[in-house]
């Protein structure tokens, strides 16, 4: 039974959230109504939802940083941005007319719709069960919300390294936890951007020439590319920078044709975006910034309110990392080492420096790329990536002499310098090691093909067709083969689609009557989320301990190739779900010491189902070194030396810890907790994990 807390908790996030994300889109799409009023439609929707997502981060980041992350006071902000944006703007509206779609087009949508109508479900009812959300993506913003406002946690080896990674994706990760105090929503959070993607490729497509029909199955074909599609429900953040940097070159190819100052500023806030989200942005934002250096020269005043504007934009909402990495590091890319000529002159972290070299892996990379890899999950581009590889290349090679030159010379560059980033020597590891999961570094590149194949249809009848019934064989292959994989591992999800296809066909149905739509509405919004926290409360830990996403955890051998390779049967989320469950308590909160020992790169600190479902308990590592400083249990390298397990217990009292919790394999301080019965009394254990409370 739902605990009166997570009802409370609930319910109020149901007032909240539609609060400060209604406040948010309302202003992009006030800002943005008079200077795009011309523009296609796809053009205005990713203008909006540009201007609404640079106006959520920079908000966000003032709140974080003047430590005042706070729900009540986010909605304020926003609401008093909206009433600006108003004032500012005069009445804007949302809609700008009813759309039309052809029988073509309206089957696309249909297809398109149902199967992220499933993906939503999926969201709805299942945890977060991605490995990178359970060790970082998630826990950096579930610390924000619990502290209200920045915080560093210090944990050692690699959790160090992706805490100075920028952070705008973990931004919107924490606006989604924030109303809640949990995560009941935070599974959507790929979704907009997924869609944000997908409109920018077909308002890419057209404004270079390519039919509506083209770039329909071109935006479709990027939004269920597996890469893609199979991480909506994750909160990994290369499905944000992807999005960002391809309306990026949407406004950017705008801008080279219209010089308006509003396609500049466009331009500017979404590198901006992509630069704060992932350090990878930094190479088409580099580029970004060479096509605006020559149109200054080309151009001079006619684009300097365009290009300064952008600049301005693009530093508001990515510089802040870098400043926060240089004030707390003294370098602004860390960890990452700069070096110049043979000068370094950027210093790395030590764990970037000691890591081991992956061994030799699987050179067969490049042909895996192109098959769908059985066993799990599909997420690599499959065969169609052939196929928009070859016609893509050959519509940018063409559009090389065409009359939008500058257009195609930009997005040429754009797409070999990923290309040349991606097959890099520094890559190499990555690519062999996680052949699977490292091609959604290639989403950039595949979009832009996916563009360029689209402008192929405008050459005649014949090609158009052509072009068409390709992009549609590509699309059905990509569903059978990998997005009903992706689907069909929930049982309770047909459940959820069928309450969720219910009132989308009432809402048709009483379209015309918008009172009745809004009380439908906002009775299934306000009736609907206490269930969902029901459900979920339930089936949390029962889910964790079966369920995964992308990869799977080490329950089933036959499958688990990616743990069982790394870290052993012992340690995947699977063997430690019962533990998790054990320290799980909302109406209970604990001081949790964690510690574990040394797996897979030092990327095994799972530590956000440690935070509880409503993020009440607070979770901290005492580090046992003999100075009181992060070691690590990584072989091969110098170690601190232990301190002693008085001195050890000393510091988990003085922090207040009340449990400790080791997950395996078996770091030194296990054989310590088992040497003290008088302080440690097990409360739980199993394969995975010990569970003690501290006396």
């Amino acid at each position: 039974m739902t605990a009166p807390t997570e009802l409370a908790a609930t319910l109020s996030g149901a007032v909240l959230l539609p609060l400060m994300a209604g406040a948010l889109a309302y202003s992009g799409a006030a800002l943005v109504r008079r200077p795009l009023a011309e523009a296609p439609r796809a053009v205005r929707l990713v203008g909006a939802g540009l201007v609404a997502t640079w106006l959520l981060v920079v908000v966000s980041l003032v709140l974080l940083f003047c430590q005042c992350f706070h729900a009540l006071v986010f909605a304020g902000v926003s609401l008093c941005v909206a009433g600006a944006c108003r004032r500012w703007t005069g009445k804007a509206t949302v809609s700008t007319g009813r759309l039309r779609l052809g029988g073509g087009a309206a089957l696309l949508v249909a297809v398109v719709g149902t199967l992220l109508l499933v993906q939503v479900a999926r969201a709805l009812v299942l945890p977060p069960l991605a490995w990178d959300s359970l060790t970082y993506h998630l826990t950096i913003p579930a610390m924000w919300v619990q502290h209200g406002g920045y915080w560093q946690w210090s944990a050692p080896d690699a959790f160090g390294d992706y805490s100075r990674f920028p952070a705008n994706g973990e931004l919107f990760g924490a606006f989604l936890l924030l109303p809640f105090h949990g995560d009941l929503l935070v599974n959507l959070f790929g979704l907009p951007y997924l869609l944000l993607g997908g409109a920018a490729i077909h308002g890419l497509a057209t404004e270079l020439g390519a039919p509506r029909r083209g770039a329909g199955v071109a935006a479709a074909l990027w939004m269920l590319a597996p890469p893609a599609f199979a991480y909506v429900t994750t909160q990994y953040v290369d499905l944000p920078m992807a999005a960002e940097v391809l309306a990026g070159w949407l406004f950017a190819v705008r801008f080279l044709r219209t010089k308006s100052a509003v396609d500049g500023v466009l331009t500017g806030a979404a590198f901006g975006l992509a630069a704060g989200t992932k350090l990878l942005a930094l190479l088409p934002a580099a580029i970004a910034v060479l096509v605006a250096l020559w149109l200054l020269v080309r151009c001079r005043g006619r684009v300097l309110r365009g290009v300064g504007g952008g600049a301005l934009a693009a530093v508001a909402v990515s510089v802040p990392w870098y400043v926060r990495n240089w004030i707390e590091t003294g370098n602004p890319v860390y960890p990452f080492q700069v070096v110049l000529g043979g000068t370094v002159l950027f210093s790395g972290s030590t764990f970037q420096a000691n890591v081991p070299v992956l061994p030799a892996g699987d050179t067969s990379y490049w042909t895996k790329l192109i098959t769908f890899q059985p066993g799990f999950a599909p997420i690599t581009l499959g065969p169609p990536a052939v196929l928009v590889a070859v016609l893509g290349s050959l519509a940018v090679l063409c559009g090389l002499a065409g009359p939008r030159r500058a257009a195609f010379v930009a997005l040429a560059a754009a797409i070999a310098a990923d290309l040349w980033l991606f097959a890099g020597e520094a890559m190499r590891p990555l690519r062999e090691h996680w052949s699977d999961g490292t091609q959604r570094f290639l989403l950039v590149p595949f979009g832009l093909l996916l563009v360029g194949m689209a402008t192929l249809a405008r050459t005649g009848p014949r090609m158009q067709r052509f072009v068409l019934l390709m992009g549609v064989g590509a699309l059905a292959l990509d569903i059978a083969a990998a997005n009903l994989a992706t689907l069909a591992r929930d049982q309770a999800v047909a459940w959820v689609v069928l309450g969720l296809g219910t009132l989308a066909a009432v809402a048709v149905v009483l379209q015309p009557r918008r009172a009745w739509l809004v009380v439908a509405g906002a009775s299934a919004w306000f009736v609907g989320l206490p269930w969902l926290t029901h459900c979920r409360s339930e089936t949390r830990h029962d889910t964790y301990a079966h369920g995964f996403d992308l990869h799977p955890t080490a329950r089933d051998e036959t499958v688990a190739w990616v743990v069982v390779a790394l870290l052993g049967k012992e340690a995947g989320a699977g063997a430690v779900s019962r533990g998790w469950s054990e320290v799980d308590d909302p109406e209970r909160p604990l001081r949790i010491a964690f510690v574990a020992g040394w797996a897979s790169w030092g990327h095994n600190w799972m530590v956000y189902p440690l935070l509880g479902s409503r993020l009440q308990n607070e979770v901290l590592h005492v580090p046992a070194t003999q100075s009181g400083a992060l070691g690590t249990y990584q072989p091969g390298v110098p170690h601190e030396p232990p301190t002693t397990v008085d001195e050890w217990i000393g510091r988990l009292r003085r922090r207040g810890a009340e449990v400790l919790f080791v997950a395996m394999p078996a770091p030194p301080e296990l054989a310590w907790a088992e040497a003290r019965p008088d302080v440690f009394t097990r409360r739980a254990s199993g394969d995975g994990f010990r569970v003690f409370d501290v006396r």
